[in-house]
């Protein structure tokens, strides 16, 4: 529920931050981030994916202790890096001091890396309700910082950039206050003979699952820095603010399902958990294909309506970029699969076959035409093929039945085929600026029609 709770606050505060920010502002906040992630993420070199597996206790603490290390040194190297004057030029932020951009990139790494350590720590705990309050408190101060900003009269993007790694620094206090009083912090690390050792053991997590982290990374945010190269800057936040808004159901699904489902293929294997994994992509399918055809359908009206009318352009944004991310939702929180079964050197030419010819895609639609929705068309075309490439992989690799995957797909394609043609043939007896208000009524009774469905998938959910 803490994903729910923190994914429905960033969500509900885009239409205000839409409007008390400028879509430059959300390019500068947009590349700042870019840097930030590439090496926050990065920064105990996915070693807090792998606090999940070792058995002992002593162990997983040592595993922990070594990674607290890395992510010291990686504040330090990427706020350097990202204070010289070319890194600076890449991502149009040539306007932020070297001291500044070193205490800010260096921070908000260090920041970045603990959250994930102690997020994944308390995974490990099973203290899976600490971490949704933890959610919950940065979705809040974030947007509330975003918001307060503004309102006091501060400079727009800094604002931004700002409430985002206030947020991060509330949900490492959070974490770490709540494994404090459970008395479930780490234990001291036995000795330096004994954190090499442990990170030894796990060292497929540094040498396949950092490449190809970096490779979505540069998929997901490299995006905005090829932008920053051929179109205006009223642009790359155009198309970082949708980007935003549609990765909202992927995020969503991706906080609530990850973190319980790691730990329990981890614990029971993966093929004892197919039943879950079937259940819960009915479940998606059935809540979110209904609205994928609405979105298709009233995207133009939908846009300005969200957003406000300063993002002109956005609707066409959304209408080609909801098809990857939809997809993406079935795929997501699969991904630890790869790291459960050994898999992550396939997982890794994946990710890097895909990020390359995504952002080369953007990069050729872009220079060849200069027009914004020619290269994100492209991307995109890319992306689909990708979750759908991953879709099949994980399924294969894990032994898992591909007659359930077929039984999906079927489900997934009649309801958006029949949720389509039965909104467009009402749409042709309706004037224009009724249109989207139909819709949404006609969604809410394809909801409530499909509520005994949708429930008996949750109750076998929660039985599995």
């Amino acid at each position: 529920m803490g994903g729910l709770g923190a994914q429905a606050v960033q969500f509900l505060a885009i239409p205000v931050l839409a409007r008390l920010y400028t879509p430059e502002d959300f390019a500068f906040w947009a590349l700042c981030l870019a840097g930030l992630l590439l090496f926050g993420t990065i920064a105990a070199f996915r070693y807090e994916l792998a606090l999940m597996i070792p058995k002992g206790h002593q162990e997983a603490s040592d595993l922990f202790w070594g990674a607290v290390l890395l992510v010291f040194g990686m504040s330090v190297l990427g706020g350097s890096l990202l204070a010289m004057p070319c890194p600076r030029r890449l991502l149009g932020i040539e306007t932020i001091t070297p001291g500044l951009a070193a205490l800010l990139f260096g921070g908000g790494i260090l920041i970045q890396g603990t959250m994930l350590l102690l997020t994944n720590w308390a995974n490990r705990q099973e203290c899976f309700g600490l971490n949704a309050m933890a959610q919950i408190a940065l979705a809040v101060v974030a947007v509330g910082f975003q918001i307060a900003w503004i309102l006091l009269g501060g400079c727009g993007s800094w604002g931004l950039i700002l409430g985002f790694v206030a947020g991060q620094g509330t949900s490492v206090v959070v974490t770490a206050t709540g494994l404090l009083v459970r008395g479930k912090l780490p234990a001291s690390a036995s000795g330096s003979m004994g954190i090499v050792k442990a990170m030894l053991e796990q060292y497929r997590f540094p040498i396949f699952s950092t490449p190809r982290t970096l490779c979505g990374l540069a998929r997901d945010r490299g995006t905005v820095v090829v932008l920053e190269q051929h179109v205006a800057r009223v642009d790359v936040g155009g198309y970082a603010v949708v980007q935003r808004l549609i990765n909202f159901p992927v995020s969503l699904v991706a906080s609530a399902v990850r973190p319980v489902l790691y730990s329990r293929m981890a614990k029971d294997g993966i093929a004892a958990n197919e039943g879950c994994i079937l259940a819960i992509q009915r479940f998606i399918v059935l809540v979110a294909t209904p609205w994928l055809a609405i979105v298709m359908l009233t995207a133009d009206q939908l846009a300005p309506l969200i957003l406000g009318s300063q993002w002109g352009g956005a609707g066409d944004l959304i209408r080609v970029l909801v098809w990857p991310y939809y997809l993406m939702m079935f795929v997501i929180w699969l991904d630890r699969i790869m790291d459960i079964g050994s898999r992550q050197m396939t997982a890794f030419w994946l990710e890097a076959g895909f990020a390359i010819a995504s952002v080369v895609a953007l990069w050729t639609g872009l220079a060849m035409t200069g027009a914004l929705l020619v290269g994100v068309v492209a991307q995109a075309v890319v992306l689909t093929i990708y979750a759908l490439t991953l879709w099949v992989v994980y399924y294969k690799l894990s032994a898992l039945r591909i007659v359930g995957l077929a039984k999906i797909v079927a489900l997934m394609v009649s309801l958006f085929l029949l949720t389509y043609a039965a909104i467009w043939a009402i749409f042709q007896l309706l004037p224009t600026g009724q249109r989207l208000a139909y819709s949404i009524m006609i969604g809410i009774i394809i909801q409530a029609a499909l509520f005994m469905p949708t429930w008996k998938t949750l109750k076998d959910f929660s039985r599995k």
